[in-house]
């Protein structure tokens, strides 16, 4: 019963992450590939527009792209309710009831 409350809890907590943070996928590989290659392409654009030498453009771009993968995937999102562990982390800590997130619809009435 106490693992079923628990579980019961997180599905809650993470239906109210995902209204609240409204991410694009779960994960990187499930991100459309469009998204990808326009955010690449505009951050790209804005590191060469700064003026930064063109040796270090790739290492910038890589820690930009992090930081938007944070933003739009769930399990890489700071988790609302623990801003010191991302969704990942907090699922991998329920792993021993198999939890398993499969999938999420976000609808916009």
């Amino acid at each position: 019963m106490i693992i079923m409350i628990e579980i019961e809890t997180l599905s809650k907590n993470l239906c109210m992450h995902i209204a609240a943070m409204k991410p694009e996928s779960i994960d990187i590989n499930d991100l459309d590939k469009n998204i990808i290659e326009k955010e690449e392409k505009i951050q790209k654009e804005l590191i060469l527009n700064s003026g930064k030498p063109s040796n270090i453009v790739d290492k910038i771009l890589e820690g930009k792209m992090k930081k938007f993968y944070s933003e739009v995937t769930l399990l890489n999102q700071s988790y609302i309710l623990d801003q010191d562990k991302t969704v990942r982390v907090v699922i991998n800590e329920y792993s021993k009831y198999e939890f398993k997130l499969i999938s999420f619809e976000l609808i916009s009435l």
